[in-house]
């Protein structure tokens, strides 16, 4: 998997699998003001040499004025990826796909705030194989 702040990249993370994420592998905000909506991409992509889906699930920290909703394919699939549900369907060797983390933070938050989003896909037909990204966004 791999992580930017916009869809066209560049990408952080080299789609080695990996049970913890990397300095490589995480994208920091700092400073963000309030009453404002940052987006990252989180790409999974198949490196394998035959199809094969992925699950995906996010663990989110953070108080209540910074929140968190995960899309892919323009569809909200939040409780999807947060209860570890969600799956990229089959994708064909070097194929990929795209969830984007959406994080708001509320017009009150106080200065400090600040969400952590921990991103793990693990393959379907070997489930040993993870990989996992980050995303911090810090008011």
């Amino acid at each position: 998997m791999s992580i930017a702040l916009s869809n066209a990249g560049p990408f952080k993370g080299d789609n080695v699998y990996s049970a913890t994420p990397g300095r490589r592998q995480t994208l920091r905000r700092d400073g963000v003001p309030a009453g404002q909506e940052y987006d990252y991409w989180v790409r999974a992509q198949n490196d394998g040499k035959a199809s094969d889906a992925f699950n995906v699930k996010a663990d989110v920290s953070g108080p209540a004025s910074v929140s968190v909703t995960f899309f892919a394919g323009g569809r909200d699939v939040t409780s999807d990826v947060v209860a570890g549900t969600f799956s990229t369907g089959m994708l064909a060797p070097a194929a990929s796909t795209v969830v984007l983390i959406r994080v708001v933070v509320a017009p009150g938050a106080a200065v400090g705030d600040k969400s952590t989003v921990v991103v793990r896909a693990s393959s379907v037909s070997e489930p040993s194989a993870v990989d996992v990204v980050r995303a911090v966004t810090v008011r």
